[in-house]
């Protein structure tokens, strides 16, 4: 199971000029502005890392205003375990269920992963919020990653199992956050009707 209160959301190198040539980008982007939004309550810290921003450019601008105090790393390995600073981050951090949502599922989320669960972090890695330039590189590194030990997850499970019960103060955001990645006006979790969330002050526009 996947607690919210020892979850850390990590976002690997969600850039401007890598995003717009994954198969399926649009959908992975609201998948990962759900997850962003579901971490305010309960309080999952974040974590973007950022894989040389001078040439890749810095993370997509829509998705930083998901996460207020997310922590942003510039990292030039591939393997955000060989930055020495990104190891001492997330030991500070001190969260140890790890959630990774990126593109390029193939590379650096591959090895990141990998590396994590090298250093003994339970990781998780969210299909619908991962992407590669192709669907073959994509399955081969979910395969890779799962073979290894790091259980795939969707964002749907994420969300309910940090929703936990369906009473509580954490209860709105993981709402609202599935309710905008299902477009459902009525949330199956807690039967209210949230209206178009996406469209709500409470959550964040995506245009």
């Amino acid at each position: 199971m996947v607690s919210g209160d020892r979850s850390l959301l990590l976002v690997v190198d969600m850039q401007a000029r890598l995003v717009p040539v994954i198969s399926g980008f649009e959908g992975i982007l609201k998948k990962n502005e759900a997850l962003l939004f579901a971490c305010r309550n309960p309080d999952v810290p974040v974590v973007f890392t950022e894989q040389y921003p001078k040439g890749v450019r810095h993370t997509v601008p829509r998705l930083p205003g998901f996460a207020s105090g997310a922590s942003a790393y510039e990292k030039i390995h591939f393997n955000g375990i060989g930055e020495p600073e990104f190891v001492a981050l997330l030991s500070r951090i001190g969260r140890r269920d790890v959630v990774v949502i990126r593109i390029e599922a193939h590379v650096s989320i591959l090895q990141t992963s990998l590396g994590l669960r090298h250093l003994g972090y339970p990781v998780r890695l969210s299909v619908h919020s991962t992407g590669s330039r192709t669907e073959l590189d994509k399955d081969t590194a979910l395969k890779r990653t799962a073979s290894a030990g790091t259980p795939a997850v969707t964002t749907e499970m994420v969300l309910v199992e940090w929703l936990r019960r369906l009473r509580g103060a954490n209860l709105p955001c993981c709402c609202r956050a599935f309710a905008n990645w299902s477009r459902q006006a009525r949330c199956e979790a807690c039967e209210t009707t949230h209206g178009d969330v996406s469209r709500s002050s409470e959550f964040p526009t995506t245009a």
